[in-house]
């Protein structure tokens, strides 16, 4: 028994992955409204939906666009790359309490901490991810420092500009829902 395009798609893990991130995102970032998205993602909505129901297969520059979206890259969007410790809630929640616990370690240090990826054993404490960081502390070059500084600056200010252009978007969708004709009674 053959399998048609709709099937094939989705018995692929990757389209299920992509879709799954693709309605959280809309859900979460554009009130689960797809034409919102629309700007942002560089495609119209028809193409979302198409995606979402798994009519077609995302393309290369959409993906590229979901990733940077979703603050991403498209190896770690497809679970080509393992998740940074940052990303996964209880590591980050460990390390956020380790910068309180231990503030002489740098700062560069715990985000070099964070930007490890892997497994990591659920006995995994506090105290562990010191040892990581310190260790990095004190043996980390000039050079590393600079560029480890580099790219937590960069991750700072790609947040920063998330902040600003969601805020921006919420405020024009807000605009427009205002504008739209009171029908009256």
């Amino acid at each position: 028994m053959s399998t048609g395009p709709k099937e094939e798609i989705l018995s692929d893990p990757q389209c299920q992955l992509v879709a799954a991130v693709l309605k959280r995102y809309i859900d979460e970032r554009h009130e689960g409204v797809q034409r919102r998205a629309e700007v942002p993602l560089g495609c119209k909505a028809a193409y979302i939906s198409q995606i979402l129901d798994f009519q077609k297969r995302a393309g290369l520059d959409f993906l590229v666009a979901l990733a940077r979206e979703t603050n991403g890259s498209v190896d770690q969007l497809l679970m080509l790359a393992p998740r940074q410790w940052r990303d996964q809630p209880r590591i980050a929640a460990l390390i956020a309490q380790g910068v309180q616990k231990y503030p002489n370690i740098s700062r560069l240090a715990w985000d070099q901490v964070g930007s490890m990826s892997g497994p990591l054993s659920e006995g995994a404490t506090v105290e562990t991810l010191a040892v990581l960081a310190l260790s990095w502390d004190s043996q980390a070059t000039r050079d590393e420092r600079k560029r480890a500084h580099d790219a937590l600056d960069d991750r700072e200010m790609a947040a920063q500009e998330n902040v600003v252009r969601i805020g921006r978007e919420t405020a024009r969708g807000a605009q427009k829902r205002s504008k739209k004709p009171q029908s009256s009674s």
